[in-house]
C-alpha cells in the first residue's frame, strides 16, 4: 500500500470497547488496544494515502453470540438485545454491519480516516447500567 500510495485497512473492534459492562478484561482490552491502534496508524500511515478505520458493532445475533449466551432461540435472543437498545423497533443484522464496512473501505469514504464508528444505535452514548438499575427497581417492586 504504501508504494501504491493508496489503500485502507479497516479493523473491527467492540463496542466493549468503549463501556464497561460484561465481557472480560482482557477481551475488552484487546477491543480498546485495536481501536488505539486505529488512530496511531491513521497518523502514521495518513502521509502515504492510507487509510485506517474501525467498526464497534452492538451486539449481532450470530452463532457466535448464541453460543457465549447459551441462548438459541432467535427470536429469545433478539428480545435479549432489544431490550437495553436505545434505537427501538430495529435490530442491528449482519448485512447492516456489512454496509458500514463496505462504506468505509469504498472510494466514497476517501476523506474518513482515524474513526472508530459505533454501530450501535446510540446505545454508547447512553448508560446502559441506569436502564439495568430501573428494571431491576421495576421487578423489585
Amino acid at each position: 500500500m504504501v508504494p501504491a500510495k493508496k489503500g485502507c485497512i479497516l479493523f473491527i473492534a467492540s463496542l466493549a470497547s468503549k463501556i464497561s459492562i460484561g465481557n472480560s478484561h482482557a477481551y475488552k482490552t484487546s477491543k480498546h488496544d485495536v481501536a488505539g491502534l486505529t488512530k496511531s496508524l491513521a497518523v502514521e500511515l495518513g502521509e502515504h494515502g492510507i487509510r485506517v478505520n474501525c467498526i464497534s458493532p452492538h451486539r449481532i445475533f450470530t452463532p457466535m453470540f448464541q453460543k457465549t449466551v447459551g441462548l438459541f432461540d432467535k427470536k429469545k435472543g433478539e428480545e435479549m438485545i432489544a431490550v437495553s437498545a436505545v434505537l427501538k423497533e430495529t435490530l442491528l443484522e449482519p448485512e447492516d454491519f456489512a454496509n458500514v464496512a463496505l462504506y468505509l473501505v469504498s472510494d466514497e469514504a476517501k476523506y474518513v480516516s482515524g474513526v472508530n464508528l459505533p454501530i450501535d444505535g446510540g446505545y454508547s452514548l447512553s448508560n446502559p447500567s441506569w436502564k439495568m438499575g430501573l428494571s431491576i427497581l421495576s421487578e423489585q417492586s
